[in-house]
């Protein structure tokens, strides 16, 4: 199986140190790297890496999801590796996400667990939370997406499947077969930082193909300062009218319940964001871009 990863990055150089520090060591690397970063003008140059060829994509798109739009249609891989440009490949990674795609010929996306972001069991004001928002009668939450597009990543395990089922993935780093791939990849509307693109790709994915992880393919995701990461507001308000889009265009929900889950999610939030604002008075962002983004959702409605 020929395997092409795709790696947007909004540098102007692309940062080889982490995201593919560990490539010389790997076992299974990938067929073909295709880096797309910001430019002035669009080209692309050829190189290598580690005997892996290389495409350096230079485009004047802007945003995650258009980027990687544009890897997939430089690409030749039966299989795509999406992979953010501030993650770290762990020993035997790649050969596990392979191997749970070649097993099934109905998995159409194998994830990954992170090191440094891996699943909390939850506390009693989340379990509440999330019972009164969708999740009512669920016993474990590890790996579900439900409600107003609550995700929760998966619980790790050492025995057993090589492979579990989940209802979501993320983009730091999936495998997903090409022809499970809807086209475009990414919708347009998704931009600049993309929040909740995965989830929008592999809930469409999910619904012909099997989606989940494999029990031993890790990363370490090096998040990294970004301009667009320091604006907590904007952040926030984009969460919430992506997750209106999702609900409408991919779950089929009207528009009214989408914004009344969305907003009752907001509302349910709202002791913990008050009680991080009286701890650290200049985390408002959370507040000001619930607010923000209701009034949107709730004017796309009317």
């Amino acid at each position: 199986m020929k395997i092409s990863a795709i790696i947007p990055t909004c540098e102007v150089t692309w940062n080889t140190g982490i995201t593919f520090r560990s490539l010389p060591e790997l076992a299974r690397k990938p067929d073909e790297i295709v880096v797309v970063m910001d430019g002035e003008r669009d080209a692309v140059e050829q190189t290598s890496l580690s005997g892996v060829p290389v495409q350096i994509v230079r485009t004047q798109k802007r945003g995650a999801a258009a980027k990687r739009n544009l890897g997939v249609e430089k690409s030749s891989g039966e299989a795509i590796l999406f992979a953010d440009d501030d993650v770290e490949f762990r020993a035997g990674c790649l050969q596990a996400m392979e191997r749970a795609l070649a097993a099934d010929a109905s998995i159409g996306g194998v994830g990954v667990f992170i090191e440094n972001q891996r699943f909390q069991e939850l506390g009693l004001y989340s379990r509440v939370l999330y019972r009164l928002c969708g999740g009512w009668g669920m016993q474990d939450f590890a790996g579900k997406c439900f409600g107003p597009l609550i995700n929760v990543y998966p619980r790790p395990w050492k025995d057993g499947p090589e492979f579990g089922e989940t209802e979501w993935l993320n983009s730091t780093c999936t495998l997903y077969r090409r022809e499970a791939l809807p086209s475009p990849t990414f919708e347009p509307g998704f931009t600049g930082y993309s929040f909740m693109e995965d989830v929008a790709l592999s809930r469409r994915v999910r619904k012909k193909w099997k989606i989940g992880v494999a029990r031993d393919a890790w990363v370490v995701h090096h998040t990294r300062p970004a301009p667009y990461k320091r604006d907590a507001a904007r952040l926030h308000e984009m969460g919430l009218v992506n997750r209106f889009h999702i609900l409408r265009e991919v779950e089929g929900w009207g528009g009214v319940k989408a914004a009344w889950a969305i907003t009752w999610l907001e509302l349910l939030s709202l002791p913990a964001k008050l009680r991080e604002v009286i701890r650290q008075p200049r985390k408002s962002g959370g507040l000001k871009g619930g607010a923000t983004g209701l009034v949107k959702i709730w004017g796309q409605v009317f």
